[in-house]
């Protein structure tokens, strides 16, 4: 067994019972890679439990868990994060540097 502290998420975002936690990993080359992990906390006799299971109820809540850490980690792909620069990693997409206004509508459905 090796003797390494455990490592922690670099952000956490919870809404009640559902949590997620947001884990940077840094490549060779400056590439940088966010992850999500989501749980769902729950109380079982006197005991705190996680889990990685959902129920109907909690899906609601586990989208806008995620919607959140989308949000912040684009905010870490922003310009002024990161020295002016979106980094080596040409798989990040246009659309995160833009402004949610610069984005074009979507169409009107006809009918």
């Amino acid at each position: 067994m090796t003797n390494r502290t455990k490592e922690k998420p670099i952000h956490e975002i919870r809404i009640g019972g559902i949590k997620a936690a947001v884990w940077k990993n840094e490549y060779h080359r400056g590439i940088v890679r966010y992850n999500v992990t989501f749980s769902r906390i729950y109380r079982e006799e006197n005991e705190w439990r996680t889990t990685s299971s959902f129920g109907r109820d909690d899906l609601l809540v586990v989208a806008k868990v995620a919607d959140r850490a989308h949000s912040w980690i684009c905010a870490q792909l922003q310009p002024e994060h990161n020295g002016g620069s979106t980094g080596p990693d040409d798989r990040v997409p246009a659309v995160v540097n833009q402004s949610p206004r610069s984005i074009p509508p979507l169409p009107k459905l006809e009918g």
